[in-house]
């Protein structure tokens, strides 16, 4: 478990065995897996296979059931670019995740571009080894002012050796129904 918005080589960790073809389900994955009730944040899957495959639900009580999301795994390999859809407005927020994929400090730059292809601010986020950062109605933390609709989030790092993954949630402020936008 690595947290958030901390170095997350210091965290706890917990090894599984599973056969092949076997599943495992964690209904509460900090709770169950590490013993800690009261945390957010990442978790990096180690495997000596590759073929191992990683999604996480993440659910909220209300409204007479749940709402949530659906989140496949990333790998090492992956390389997140651009966000679109981004939205910011009376109607909607988006959040967005980044999570630092190597065990150094390392810098993430956020550009946001409206849908004609001007520049809407930027924004240069700092993530520990290992760390994962969430950036709460992303626009306005990039500077962006009035309503933002969809909107392109473009991230990069200029750090030599660096490696992160990101998605965003478009989150609607009547509902609490979040979307996932998945990075291209």
């Amino acid at each position: 478990f690595l947290g958030h918005e901390r170095d997350g080589r210091t965290g706890p960790e917990k090894s599984f065995t599973l056969a092949g073809g076997a599943t495992i389900t964690f209904t509460d994955v900090l709770s169950s897996a590490f013993a800690i009730s009261d945390d957010y944040g990442a978790i990096l899957v180690s495997s000596n296979v590759a073929t191992l495959v990683v999604e996480s639900t993440t659910s909220t009580p209300g409204g007479g059931g749940e709402f949530g999301q659906g989140l496949g795994a990333s790998g090492r390999d992956d390389h997140a670019r651009s966000l679109v859809g981004v939205r910011d407005d009376s109607r909607f927020r988006t959040n967005l995740v980044l999570t630092n994929a190597v065990e150094k400090a390392i810098d993430v730059d956020l550009n946001l571009f409206d849908d004609r292809g001007g520049v809407l601010g930027s924004l240069r986020v700092r993530l520990e080894p290992l760390g994962m950062r969430q950036v709460n109605e992303v626009s306005r933390s990039v500077g962006a002012t009035g309503e933002v609709a969809g909107a392109r989030l473009v991230l990069s790092t200029p750090t030599p050796g660096g490696a992160f993954a990101a998605y965003a949630s478009v989150i609607n402020n009547g509902t609490d129904d979040p979307r996932i936008l998945s990075p291209r």
